[in-house]
């Protein structure tokens, strides 16, 4: 270059110099580590890179090299010859930054390489294992990795809670995997030990497992009163398990025992190896035998119940076709002997109902009798004439080789569910109430169509109206059929039906499961899981308890503004215009007609929504376990065994 000066007077002066221009390149051509591999495969342009180690890796040495030798290069600050190794590099355990700087010739240019290295955890402890029953036994240490808890008969499945030390571990229960700090599904527990491994898993695939086991006892319970409950659960396999029962009380007459209170919708599956379907079972307190019979579609329809094994069968009131079973068609005014000398010789009857003018009952054997009116073939034993005592319903044809466990009598129809979930029906069926898709009446059981809306389905009650009928099914719908004149069958029509059809569940239904019904002459009410219940069909005189008096034929909700306010209703029943409803606090409800005192408010006006029933009297102190409903009168079985009664008494 040349260079030209000028001085104050003017005078140039002229030399010649020389300038060097310095390298700006700031790249690496290599980046070796001294183990492992770097991802992605080094290229100068990229300046980001990851690494995994093993954990016996505690530290590492890395060689960069330039690709200008007149740059320099620092690993982590410490100036490194360029193809030469750091030094040794100590590694935590998790991720490490390596940054590797090159500073160009120019020292203005600069480029960052960034390692991240991560050292693998072989952390595979837990922090905490928790239950959602019992507790463990020690209480939870990671150093300690067997543990043991018990849990009562009634805990059919648990879940458990796995939280991991090192985030980077995984953990599986019983070999399925369950994010730290989460439940696991649930895990069936059978009656004995049961063992649950949770195996947590490293991030170097190292791995723990700790094991739990859990112990179910058997069921063994001691009645200290009737309102005991060993066991609640929402669902139940009874099979191969056993169940222990005994007496520290001297039950009343007519008391019976829950064994399993089963709050899901479907029944118990299979039956406790000691305790079979309609067995007598012996049970002993003061040197006093009490018998009972063992049914497992008791209380709701599919509880396990020990039902006071009666020896006396009574009825009272009208007799004009043999009705009350005494061999007889006088009415009675008191209750009267039902005749035992026949077909209900030596049989435990479990379950009665009542038509219009014929009666059924149901033995622990799961075989039928009947007897009054049979003008429609309603007695099931082949014939049209009326019976003044208890006969057999055929057991041939579709009920052949079937064992009954619940039974409905409409006016002049019966129906008869089976433990196999199939259902029988005989009588009157003008209106297509037998749902056998016709209109003829039979004077023996046929089956109900389980096509359309009842195919596939278990069915657990059975309940009929005057010429309409229901089944309930395990997954909580409704299915009806017969007469419709009114809304019965609670499908938005009016129109009968000669197959089952579904009860509409779009409205106050909508997203309830209904666990149990209530028929009555024209119309009928649903008790949902909730504890709500809801209504439909004929309303003239308020029986569908919504403060109306207009006819509905879609459910409508029984009004909870008044005495039902806050109140979980635990049972109903329908008459022929009215209704009653039994709360969990001892609350006694009716509504509709009350020209016969139906209500029992000691009036005769009618009311559209609930009111309560005088309680007084001989209802006074006493616990109402369960209702009945007649066309015009009502019963009310107390927990002491007694029985009240109100209503038209002619």
């Amino acid at each position: 270059y040349r260079v030209k000066a000028v001085n104050s007077q003017g005078t140039t002066y002229g030399t010649n110099a020389t300038f060097i221009a310095a390298n700006n390149n700031a790249n690496l051509s290599g980046l070796t580590p001294g183990t492992g591999t770097l991802s992605p495969v080094f290229a100068s342009a990229t300046t980001e890179y990851t690494m995994s180690l093993s954990n016996t890796t505690a530290s590492l040495t890395i060689r960069p090299t330039l690709a200008d030798t007149t740059a320099s290069v620092r690993v982590n600050g410490i100036t490194v010859a360029s193809n030469a190794y750091s030094g040794a590099i100590n590694l935590a355990v998790g991720p490490n930054l390596i940054s590797v700087v090159v500073t160009a010739q120019d020292g203005i240019t600069v480029r960052t390489y960034n390692v991240t290295a991560t050292r693998q955890s072989a952390n595979a402890d837990l922090t905490s294992l928790i239950s959602t029953a019992g507790t463990l036994s020690p209480s939870f240490d990671p150093a300690t990795i067997s543990y043991t808890l018990s849990v009562p008969y009634g805990v059919t499945g648990l879940r458990v809670t796995p939280t991991v030390a090192d985030a980077t571990a995984t953990v599986k229960v019983n070999t399925v995997s369950v994010i730290s700090g989460s439940q696991s599904a649930t895990i069936a527990l059978n009656v004995g030990n049961n063992t649950i491994t949770t195996v947590v898993t490293a991030q170097n695939a190292a791995t723990k497992t700790y094991t739990l086991t859990v112990t179910r006892q058997p069921l063994v319970t001691t009645y200290n009163s009737a309102a005991d409950v060993p066991v609640t659960v929402s669902a139940l396999t009874a099979t191969g398990n056993t169940a222990s029962l005994s007496l520290n009380f001297a039950p009343a007459s007519g008391t019976s025992l829950t064994v399993v209170n089963n709050t899901g919708l479907g029944p118990i599956v299979g039956t406790f190896s000691n305790l079979a379907q309609g067995q007598l079972i012996a049970l002993t307190y003061g040197g006093v035998i009490y018998q009972f019979v063992a049914n497992y579609y008791g209380g709701t329809g599919n509880d396990l119940i020990l039902q006071w094994a009666n020896t006396r069968l009574l009825g009272w009131g009208s007799n004009g076709n043999g009705q009350l079973g005494n061999n007889g068609v006088v009415d009675s005014s008191l209750p009267t002997q039902v005749n035992r000398t026949g077909v209900l010789e030596g049989k435990v009857v479990t379950a009665l109902a009542t038509g219009a003018n014929h009666s059924l009952a149901l033995c622990s054997d799961g075989t039928l009798a009947a007897w009054g009116y049979n003008g429609y073939g309603q007695l099931g034993n082949g014939s049209t004439t009326d019976s003044l005592i208890p006969v057999a319903v055929s057991s041939t044809g579709t009920l052949s080789g079937k064992t009954v466990v619940a039974i409905a009598a409409g006016q002049f129809h019966s129906l008869a569910l089976c433990s196999d979930g199939t259902l029988a029906a005989w009588g009157y069926n003008f209106y297509g109430q037998l749902g056998n898709g016709l209109t003829s009446q039979s004077l023996t059981p046929v089956a109900v169509s389980k096509t359309g809306v009842l195919s596939g389905k278990t069915l657990t009650a059975v309940a009929a109206g005057a010429y309409h009928s229901f089944a309930l099914c395990s997954d909580g719908t409704l299915a009806s059929w017969g007469y419709n004149g009114n809304g019965e069958l609670g499908n938005g029509g009016t129109g009968y039906s000669v197959l089952p059809v579904t009860v509409d569940s779009s409205g106050v239904l909508a997203n309830k499961s209904i666990n149990a019904v209530f028929a009555g002459s024209f119309h009928n009410f649903a008790l949902c899981t909730d504890g709500t219940l809801a209504g439909w069909g004929y309303n003239g005189y308020g029986q569908l308890g919504n403060n109306s008096t207009e006819g509905s034929s879609v459910p409508v909700l029984v009004d909870t503004s008044g005495i039902l306010s806050g109140k979980t209703i635990l049972t109903a029943a329908a008459g022929y215009y009215h209704g009653t409803a039994l709360c969990s606090d001892g609350t006694l409800a009716a509504w509709g007609y009350n020209g016969n005192g139906e209500l029992g408010n000691s009036s005769n006006v009618a009311s559209l929504v609930p009111a309560v029933v005088h309680t007084g009297g001989v209802l006074a102190g006493k616990t109402i376990s369960s209702l009945s409903s007649g066309a015009v009168h009502n019963l009310a079985l107390c927990a002491d065994g007694t029985l009240a009664s109100w209503g038209f008494q002619w």
